[in-house]
């Protein structure tokens, strides 16, 4: 059984999406419906700046 190969948007959408990842910038349970519309061209700025704000950072423990 043959699979597609990706089209050179998927390709970058999944190297972009994979280091959003990595640096803590796009949640896990977001990724594949991230990449998906990226590739597609469908992403506004809006969900750029909601996709990057859903991950909140955690709280660091006060020194005082």
């Amino acid at each position: 059984m043959k699979t597609n190969p990706k089209t050179p948007a998927e390709a970058l959408a999944d190297r972009i999406t994979a280091r959003l990842e990595r640096e803590k910038l796009l949640a896990e349970d977001r990724v594949s419906r991230f990449s998906a519309a990226l590739a597609s061209g469908k992403l506004k700025a809006g969900d750029w700046r909601l996709a990057i704000e859903a991950v909140k950072p955690k709280a660091k423990p006060s020194t005082e």
